[in-house]
Parts: structure tokens; sequence; C-alpha cells
């Protein structure tokens, strides 16, 4: 049995945290929503557009019984969580931490903490075989942490940011996170450092391994799905 060591919870502010390496955003065949920004660049509404489409998928997971159609929702789910969590541990958590709201510090150290919890759990997945019971049984488990953990953050203090550190430093903080998405990494790795700058350093290799791998295993996303449907559609008329 291989035993992880967990990631450092607790954050402290850097000053490294606006430095991390950005990509133009490139359009490829498998970009996802989580990789494109908002327009205009706004921190909260970054994070709450992410939000929304993880419900919408999760939702479409639930109610679909085609195989292939759920395990494109799963890799479209699994890499716009991993993308997701890393940006929010290099950009919201540590502006949230320097923020006039209350318990800023406990809310940074109880996202990183549950972040932790998510990658873990993830990860384990990926070892298994999707549609079978011990699957399925850890997905709902997950997910079902997972959608806690976002429904709290917009709840507890996500919402009050705006207001508390006003709107230049969420359309800054906003431009520079989504700058990152394109280059972050699409695969959760619970070993890896959970702020900067040392995170920062170690996504900067893992990133570009882990879209090698999605390429190389052939990972189908729900964009190429869509991709299919509407060139079989142009074809058909």
């Amino acid at each position: 049995k291989i035993i992880k060591q967990s990631r450092t919870t607790t954050y402290k502010p850097s000053l490294f945290h606006s430095r991390y390496f950005a990509t133009q955003n490139k359009k490829t065949n498998m970009e996802c929503v989580f990789e494109t920004p908002v327009n205009p660049p706004h921190l909260v509404n970054s994070i709450k557009r992410d939000h929304v489409e993880f419900r919408k998928l999760w939702l479409d997971y639930q109610k679909s019984s085609e195989r292939d159609h759920k395990n494109r929702i799963m890799n479209e789910m699994m890499k716009g969580i991993s993308i997701h969590n890393v940006i929010e541990e290099r950009f919201l958590y540590p502006t949230l931490a320097k923020a006039p709201v209350d318990r800023a510090q406990h809310h940074a150290d109880h996202g990183l903490k549950e972040h932790q919890q998510a990658d873990d759990q993830f990860y384990e997945l990926q070892g298994l075989e999707p549609g079978t019971e011990q699957y399925e049984e850890l997905l709902k488990k997950a997910m079902k942490k997972f959608m806690h953990h976002i429904d709290e953050e917009e709840e507890k203090w996500l919402n009050n940011l705006p207001a508390a550190l006003g709107e230049k430093v969420m359309e800054e903080v906003g431009k520079e996170m989504d700058a990152a998405r394109p280059s972050a990494p699409t695969r959760p790795h619970p070993m890896m450092p959970n702020h900067p700058p040392f995170e920062t350093v170690v996504a900067a290799v893992q990133a570009p391994i882990d879209r090698l791998r999605d390429k190389i295993e052939g990972k189908e996303f729900l964009s190429g799905e869509q991709k299919s449907a509407e060139i079989s559609s142009k074809t058909a008329k």
C-alpha cells in the first residue's frame, strides 16, 4: 500500500502568487470551459462561473445512461476541478487571506484542507474502472464533498470579496488568474505543494506532462464530443 504524504494546509499570503507563469489562451481541440477566461475579467465571477459549470456537469452525469458520454463528462470534470483548485490556491486564497473579511485566514486554510481531500479522492478515482460499483460509490462521496465545498465558499465569504477589496483588485487578480488557466495541471496531484512559490514551480513542470498524457492516452472530453456533433450536423445539411 502506498502512503501519500498530505500537503501542508496552512496558507500564508505570498508576494509570489501574482508572478505565476501564464501562456496565451490558444484554442485547441481539447480546450474546455475551465481553460477560458470570463469577460470582463473578474476574480469572483470567474470562480462562480466554474461553480455553475461543475453543477451542470454533475447533474448531466447523474441523468445520463450512456457510458461513453458519462466518461467524457468525468474527464471534463476532473480536468476542470484540477484547474480550478490550483488557480484558487495560487490566486483566490492569497487574496482572501489578505482581505478585511471576517475569519479570512480560517476560510483560506479550510479551503486548502478541502482541496487536499478532493485531490486524494479524485486521485484514487483515477485508478478505478468507470461504471463499477466501487467507482460510482467513491465518485458520489467525492462529488458530495466537492459540491459542499463550492456551496460553502459562496455562502460564507466569496460574495463579500468585491466589497471588501474593490473592483480594481477583482479585475487585476481575475485577469492574472484566468491567464494561468491554460497552463494549469489537468489531473489531481495530492503531493504537490498547495501554495506559491513552490506550487508554481512544480505546476510549471507538471502541467505539460498532464496535457501530454491526456493526448497520448486519447482522453475524450465534452468539447470534442460537441465538436463532432457540430460536424455531423453540418454534414447532414
